[in-house]
C-alpha cells in the first residue's frame, strides 16, 4: 500500500474534516456497488448465451455450481475483511510497515487457498460437485458438463479471489475509480469471449468457463 494511503489515512485521523467521512463512504459504496452490478450483469448475459447456444442442460450445469462459486467468494471475503480491519488499525497508528506485513500475509494465504481449490478442480471435481449439493444419482447427464465447466473455471479462481482481496485496498489507496472501470472491462471481455467460444471456436461449456477466467484476469 502506498505512502499516499498512509499519509492520507494518518492525516485524516489527526485533522478530521467536515464531510470527509460521508463523502468517502459514498464514494466507496458506489464503487463497490458498481463492481457487484457489473458482475451480476455479466453472469446474466453468460446464462443467456449459454442457454441459447448450448442448451438448457449446459445452463443448468453452470447454475448448479453456484454454491461452489459462493464458497470461493466466502473464503476470499473472510480473508479480505480480516486484512482490512487489521491494516486499518495499523495505519491509524501510523505503523505502515506492520500494515504492509499483514497485507503480504493475506496475499500469500489467498494465493495458497486458491491453489488448493484449483487442485481440487483438477483431481476431485466430483467432490466439489457434491459440495455444491448435487447428487451423483440425480441428473447424471449433467455431471460431465459440470466437470468440463470446472476445468475451464479453475484458471480464473486465483484472479477471482485476488479481486475480492484487492478491491477494498484499491479504494483505501484512493484509486476506487478503477473498480467500476475494471468491472466494465470484465463484462465486455466475458461476453466477447462467450460469443467467440460458442459461435467461432465451438468450445462448448469449457469455452464459456475459460472466457470467464480470462475476463477475471482482464
Amino acid at each position: 500500500m502506498s505512502t499516499v494511503t498512509h499519509s492520507t489515512f494518518v492525516g485524516t485521523a489527526r485533522k478530521p474534516k467536515s464531510g470527509l467521512i460521508p463523502s468517502m463512504f459514498l464514494f466507496t459504496a458506489l464503487a463497490l456497488i458498481l463492481t457487484e452490478l457489473a458482475g451480476v450483469i455479466s453472469t446474466i448475459i453468460d446464462g443467456m448465451i449459454t442457454s441459447r447456444h448450448l442448451g438448457e442442460d449446459a445452463y443448468s450445469a453452470i447454475s448448479l455450481l453456484g454454491p461452489f462459486v459462493s464458497i470461493l467468494l466466502l473464503i476470499a471475503g473472510f480473508i479480505s475483511t480480516g486484512s482490512q480491519i487489521v491494516c486499518s488499525r495499523f495505519l491509524g497508528k501510523g505503523e505502515k510497515q506492520e500494515a504492509d506485513a499483514v497485507f503480504s500475509v493475506s496475499l500469500i494465504i489467498t494465493i495458497l487457498a486458491s491453489a488448493v481449490l484449483v487442485i481440487l478442480c483438477i483431481f476431485a471435481p466430483r467432490f466439489l460437485i457434491s459440495v455444491s449439493g448435487v447428487s451423483m444419482n440425480s441428473k447424471p447427464e449433467l455431471l460431465p458438463l459440470m466437470a468440463h465447466y470446472l476445468h475451464g473455471y479453475l484458471f480464473g479462481i486465483p484472479a477471482l479471489m485476488l479481486i475480492q482481496l484487492l478491491s477494498p485496498v484499491v479504494v483505501m489507496d484512493g484509486s476506487g475509480k478503477l473498480l467500476p472501470i475494471s468491472s466494465i472491462v470484465l463484462c465486455a471481455v466475458n461476453v466477447t469471449g462467450d460469443l467467440i467460444s460458442v459461435l467461432v471456436i465451438k468450445a462448448g461449456i469449457f469455452g464459456i468457463a475459460l472466457s470467464t477466467s480470462i475476463a477475471l484476469y482482464a
